[in-house]
């Protein structure tokens, strides 16, 4: 999530960020970092030498973790990563 809040910082130009936390049921763990930048279409894929999804996708997954981005231009972006269930 670290590169999440990097990403918000350096490329959505956005003026809010928030951080939640929470146990959306028993055994799992939610964590989502959220923005109101300028939102981007995750299904486009990262510029030539922007690994920063990938490697969001990567680590989620070496720890049996789900990563959802939630974003559109315009709309700001959403990520997510649950654990357990």
């Amino acid at each position: 999530m670290q590169e999440a809040l990097g990403n918000a910082l350096q490329h959505s130009a956005a003026t809010l960020v928030k951080i939640k936390l929470w146990a959306p049921a028993p055994g799992q763990l939610a964590l989502q970092v959220a923005d109101n930048g300028a939102g981007f279409d995750p299904a486009a894929g990262s510029p030539n030498g922007h690994y920063g999804l990938a490697n969001m996708r990567k680590r989620a997954a070496e720890i049996g973790a789900q990563l959802t981005i939630d974003s559109q231009p315009g709309t700001g972006t959403r990520v997510t990563v649950t654990l357990g269930g």
